[in-house]
């Protein structure tokens, strides 16, 4: 055997042509087999593919409801529990915060807006945290799930507790069913009744539907995952149930972080200020991957109040790209404000437009910030009033005091007359005073000399 380079000096021409034919034809014969390879293989992977199902989107309605008020199925903390894989992992039970899901039929049957839950599910939370000692505060997001609410609880409650707790706000007849949140890598996170299955190439259509009817289950195919019916049974009871059989691939709890999906603020360095002060502002806006903000919504901001000129009021930005911004969290935008005006006024909300493309309904969605109430004071500030200056609305005649002023120049001028005539009288009497014999003549001091 030789290589053909070694086959080119070898033979003579004839030779050469003759291997440049053959090895020509090897290598074109090559690229087909290649070629028939690569089909093969992405054959074997479409058809691997069509055995499972496909990943499951993101859903944002947890709510299945009954065709009456029915508790659902008693939940146990140690059923809370998954496979990932041949791995067994046991999330921690959350004692901060716990996720309740509201049926939608009650929703709209309080809401006058037909599938909008938003108004209903806040106020509802409001009232279920006056009545219950145990809840604080509540969270609620319609881009993580439109018909639910996350509460967060009282410091220090026990695990009876929060069960005790978990069995009264099933009974309330506008809540479908509560679950408590669970702790994985330091993360808090809630489960609902979805989860993503995938099925062995060896499990035939009947034996996934005499499955997923046993675990209480069925296959939502518009969301393209799997729904347990937690009336009936616990959510992680089904999901193992499905995980230890033998014709199932990988079972999947569908997760949700609680965070917020978006937030926007609009914070003033100041609450007020005098004419003309410079206010720095900042303007934040911090999402998640599930959502996509719109550039165009934060390409002209407007700080300036419904009730001012736009001669009294200054507002600038510091230079920003817009188109960029949006592309990765945080965005901040900074900038300054003046007002030429006293008085109060209201700085309208920024509203932010962005689209949530995991969101089940309206995927084009809107936040705002709050308006912020600022205050404008002249250019003299108000002193206390001990020290300030009082200007007399009415003329004042001014009070001289001439009749003291009299009387004392009349007093002095008596003074002065009364000492006048003291002294002539002393003058008057001195010489009388000075001697008892004749007077001193001067011819007697000379004659003595």
């Amino acid at each position: 055997m030789f290589s053909p380079c070694q086959g080119g000096v070898r033979g003579g021409p004839g030779e050469t042509d003759k291997l440049q034919i053959i090895f020509g034809y090897s290598s074109m014969h090559s690229r087909k087999h290649c070629l028939t390879i690569k089909y093969c293989i992405a054959l074997l992977v479409a058809l691997g593919i069509s055995a499972v199902h496909a990943p499951a989107a993101a859903v944002t309605r947890f709510s299945a409801g009954a065709p009456e008020k029915k508790a659902p199925a008693p939940l146990s903390f140690d059923d809370i529990w998954f496979y990932d894989g041949s791995s067994k992992i046991i999330p921690d039970i959350s004692m901060t915060w716990l996720t309740v899901v509201f049926d939608s039929r009650y929703a709209r049957a309080a809401n006058e807006f037909e599938g909008t839950y938003d108004t209903f599910i806040q106020e509802k939370a409001k009232a279920l945290i006056k009545s219950r000692s145990s809840l604080i505060d509540y969270f609620y997001d319609a881009n993580l799930a439109e018909d639910a609410c996350f509460f967060r609880l009282r410091e220090g409650l026990k695990r009876d507790e929060l069960k005790e707790l978990i069995n009264q706000l099933n009974q309330d007849e506008a809540v479908l069913y509560t679950h408590p949140a669970i702790i994985l890598k330091d993360k808090t996170w809630a489960f609902f009744n979805i989860f993503d299955l995938e099925w062995k190439s060896s499990a035939d259509k009947q034996r996934r539907e005499a499955l997923l009817k046993q675990a209480q289950a069925v296959y939502d195919g518009k969301e393209n995952t799997c729904r347990v019916n937690v009336l009936e049974i616990p959510f992680f009871k089904a999901l193992n149930l499905l995980a230890e059989d033998i014709s199932v691939l990988r079972v999947r709890p569908y997760l949700v972080e609680l965070k917020p999906s978006i937030r926007v603020q609009l914070a003033l360095a100041m609450n007020g200020g005098r004419i003309g002060d410079t206010v720095p502002f900042t303007f934040t806006i911090q999402f998640s991957d599930r959502v996509s903000i719109d550039p165009s919504s934060i390409a002209n901001i407007n700080l300036r109040p419904a009730t001012m000129q736009k001669e009294l009021f200054d507002c600038a930005f510091d230079p920003y790209d817009y188109t960029k911004a949006v592309s990765k969290s945080s965005v901040i935008i900074t900038g300054r404000i003046k007002f030429f005006a006293p008085g109060e006024f209201l700085i309208p909300a920024v509203t932010v437009s962005y689209s949530c493309p995991a969101c089940s309904e309206n995927t084009v969605r809107s936040v705002e910030t709050r308006p912020i109430l600022f205050k404008v004071a002249s250019m003299v500030p108000a002193v206390k009033e001990d020290s300030r200056l009082l200007v007399p609305a009415a003329p004042v005649q001014p009070d001289y005091q001439t009749a003291e002023l009299h009387r004392q120049a009349q007093l002095r001028l008596w003074q002065a007359a009364g000492g006048f005539t003291v002294g002539i009288l002393c003058c008057r009497t001195l010489p009388a005073a000075g001697g008892t014999g004749a007077p001193h003549s001067p011819h007697q001091g000379r004659a003595a000399g």
